[in-house]
């Protein structure tokens, strides 16, 4: 009897996934395309069995590529990935209650004979239901009924064997419990759900369709299932499969053994029918067939190669090298994105880059704005760690960069004003390491839209600081204050002018010592707004000049007074 149970495909209440029954969508402006298009490039085409690769990063493709004659639309023969299509359809039953557990005995669903009687369904997944190999199982008539009764070489799950007669006993799993060929299954549960249409997926002599290859798929829709895995078994907003088989079929049961067709110690550990890597899962077939997922990254990476040369130890060994020690770091790089404002900004380099040149990392900047400060701005054409720079943008926004972490710099200080940035992190003005004293508290300013007072240093952010004399000052990630915070704000402790968010003070008596903590950096590039006292300063006394620069047609000012200018007289702006 054909069961329904919802078919599984419930209306949820979260987040909707990525429909995969629809085409993929092409992602723009990746930041990390230059160093992805440089490894397919370099790496990738240079492999001599390659048809096609396809990288899909948060659900969207990054990258793909087609050689040696292939296509976007070459249907090819997968291989042994079909083995993870298989899982697949299994874990489907397992939910839809047709087959109670894994754990199953096969004597329970097929015969009882001293075999069946212990051997699991658990075995057949994990290849380790110790029956030897049977390589005419495709020819054979009624080929059910002799795998079922082959003498068993191993105890059921002690030893792991790659086995395919035995794996394709779980298409008659499927045929027994649930009244359907493995394909009609899939036509019904999975496949439309994928988009597939109606793909070729050879059989036996039985008709039975071959449960460890013989699928037919082009790359896109290959690499469909390991997004289907990804995003826990949710395709758009209907549950295809539990996010508890696509858990339990990509988490380890068994150790590999190598064999005289493949090393497997590339791939030490098997799931379900799922390949265990270091990182991730991987459906694995002959050639170099692959659907690479690492769930951590939101990634998956497939791979059509010819299968002319087989079990080439040598260039799976590099295809899945250039995978896993090449492609997925590129993704597990660091990353910063730095916020930019309309006009000028300050900004820094975050990261160690390989490319530090200012229109690779900030795409968005105006051509011919990166200015260093050396006494006055000198045009720059590349970013160096530890610098502060200004830089100009016709519009808000924010860009993003990857590279290698900086933990700690060392930064050289000039005698006065110095443009610096800071490290990965945010940092404390208050945490860096200042041997000789050399920093004016007080002085450390940022830009936003005019200049600001601050006590951190955030990462891809430039700042102005200003020094008693040269030397050098440290920067640590983590570290702890080395100096108790000081509050320089002298808001209701002298007169105050604001103008657009910058405050002044006047009415105030202090040392020449004290007011170098209320010196202003010099003046931004034309076209940035800045308000100061003449003689670059906040703080003013009598007959202060103001001095303003600003590409607004409106100022907003206000004023606090709290202190007398004396007996008849009065403060005026």
């Amino acid at each position: 009897m054909k069961k329904y149970l919802l078919l599984i495909i419930l209306s949820l209440s979260y987040t909707q996934e990525l429909d995969l029954s629809l085409d993929w969508t092409m992602a723009d402006d990746v930041f990390y395309s230059q160093q992805l298009d440089s490894i397919i490039e370099n790496q990738i085409s240079n492999l001599s069995s390659i048809k096609g690769i396809i990288v899909i990063h948060n659900g969207e493709i990054v990258s793909e590529e087609y050689f040696n004659d292939s296509s976007v639309d070459d249907i090819f023969h997968i291989w042994s990935v079909t083995k993870s299509f298989t899982s697949t359809l299994i874990g489907q039953a397992i939910d839809m209650g047709y087959i109670t557990h894994p754990s199953v005995t096969l004597d329970s669903i097929f015969f009882e004979n001293d075999y069946t009687n212990q051997v699991t369904l658990d075995n057949l997944l994990s290849m380790t239901s110790g029956w030897p190999e049977n390589w005419y199982y495709l020819y054979t008539n009624n080929i059910i009924n002799v795998l079922l009764s082959t003498p068993l070489e191993t105890n059921p799950g002690d030893i792991f064997f790659y086995n395919n007669s035995a794996c394709h006993i779980n298409s008659y799993v499927l045929l027994e419990t649930t009244g359907l060929n493995p394909k009609e299954f899939a036509m019904e549960y999975l496949f439309p759900y994928l988009g597939f249409g109606n793909p070729n997926w050879g059989t036996d002599y039985d008709g039975v369709n071959n449960g460890s290859y013989d699928l037919y798929l082009n790359l896109r829709k290959m690499v469909k299932l390991g997004q289907l895995y990804l995003q826990g078994g949710v395709s758009g907003d209907n549950q295809i499969i539990s996010s508890s088989w696509t858990n339990d079929a990509t988490s380890f049961k068994v150790n590999t053994i190598s064999d005289i067709w493949f090393p497997w110690e590339l791939l030490p550990e098997y799931g379900y029918l799922w390949w265990l890597p270091e990182r991730g899962y991987l459906a694995f077939g002959y050639g170099g067939q692959f659907i690479a997922v690492v769930p951590e990254l939101d990634l998956v990476i497939g791979t059509h190669s010819t299968d002319n040369e087989g079990f080439n130890v040598y260039y799976l060994e590099d295809l899945l090298g250039v995978i896993y020690d090449d492609i997925v770091p590129l993704f597990d790089l660091p990353i910063s994105i730095i916020d930019h404002y309309a006009g000028w900004n300050l900004v820094g380099l975050p990261l160690e880059v390989e490319d530090a040149l200012y229109s690779t990392l900030f795409p968005e900047s105006i051509g011919g704005t990166l200015y260093s400060y050396d006494g006055a701005y000198v045009p720059e054409s590349y970013l160096t760690s530890g610098e502060g720079y200004w830089l100009r943008f016709n519009n808000a926004g924010s860009t993003t960069i990857t590279g290698t972490t900086i933990n700690e710099l060392t930064i050289s200080l000039s005698e006065g004003w110095n443009l610096v940035s800071g490290i990965s992190e945010t940092v404390s003005i208050y945490s860096i390491s200042d041997p000789d004293g050399i920093i004016i508290p007080g002085t450390l300013y940022g830009f936003n839209e005019g200049y600001v007072e601050s006590d951190i240093l955030v990462p891809g952010k430039g700042y102005w600081v200003r020094a008693f004399e040269a030397g050098e000052i440290t920067l640590t990630s983590g570290e702890l204050a080395k100096t108790s915070p000081r509050d320089f704000s002298l808001k209701g402790k002298a007169n105050s002018l604001t103008v657009n968010g910058m405050d002044l003070y006047f009415g105030v008596e202090m040392s020449a010592s004290d007011k170098l903590s209320y010196s202003l950096p010099p003046k931004p590039p034309s076209g940035a707004f800045d308000v100061r006292f003449k003689g670059n300063t906040r703080i003013g006394g009598e007959n202060s000049e103001i001095e303003v620069m600003s590409p607004y047609e409106s100022l907003t000012i206000s004023y606090d007074v709290v202190l007398d200018a004396g007996e008849y007289l009065r403060w005026v702006l």
